[in-house]
């Protein structure tokens, strides 16, 4: 049997065929194993903020096609600015500290932008920034 040696690779797409030499696809494959550096959720936030504020105004799911996400989780960001407590969105919006954006996710933020009580709010955000300082100092020893 003759070695077979893979020319490209075909990716298919919603919007058509994408053709990918072997080479291409190898590396977009090691890129999807590397662990991603997590984005900041309020400046993800206020950047739908400045879209939908902008003139004339864009509706959720036209900055979701924009930046090639779903209408819900334009929301969900936007949810998090509106509802959290000011102080924190403040901070957390010009946080550098990766390991505490691996924990202030949105996802993680979402049920506590639901509740209700700012105090309760302010409790359980206290309880992920506990759980952030005991993650860095068991990483860092």
């Amino acid at each position: 049997m003759l070695p077979l040696e893979i020319q490209y690779v075909i990716r298919q797409h919603r919007d058509g065929r994408e053709y990918l030499t072997a080479e291409q696809a190898l590396a977009l494959k090691a890129e999807k194993r590397s662990k991603p550096i997590p984005q900041n959720p309020i400046r993800i936030a206020r950047l739908y903020l400045c879209e939908r504020k902008s003139d004339p105004p864009k509706s959720y799911a036209a900055i979701a096609k924009r930046y090639g996400v779903s209408r819900a989780e334009v929301c969900y960001h936007i949810a998090l600015v509106k509802r959290l407590p000011r102080e924190f969105v403040d901070w957390l919006g010009q946080c550098e500290d990766q390991d505490a954006l691996r924990v202030f996710t949105e996802r993680r933020l979402r049920p506590v932008a639901k509740l209700k009580s700012p105090e309760e709010q302010r409790l359980r955000l206290q309880r992920f920034q506990h759980a952030a300082a005991g993650s860095a100092a068991a990483g860092s020893a």
